[in-house]
């Protein structure tokens, strides 16, 4: 039991995992616009794109709880 516990509390947290995602997806943007083709460079590019969309689309509906409470707080007052 205990090793299960301890296999699932080495995963990384969603969280984490968003964080290193775009990570690895601007070190591959850099890499391979120092050293890729212009066809990687516009792949690479659009995929940034897609999973900085995908990032913050995330990060929205993670803080949307919050700031809808913040926005009934101010029309209370």
């Amino acid at each position: 039991m205990e090793d299960e516990f301890q296999e699932v509390s080495s995963r990384p947290s969603f969280n984490e995992s968003l964080d290193k995602m775009m990570g690895d997806a601007w070190g591959e943007v850099k890499d391979d616009f120092s050293h890729g083709t212009g066809m990687a460079k516009a792949a690479s590019a659009a995929k940034l794109v897609g999973k900085g969309s995908f990032y913050l689309g995330v990060k929205l509906i993670q803080n949307l709880p919050d700031a809808v409470q913040k926005m009934k707080e101010k029309q209370g007052k």
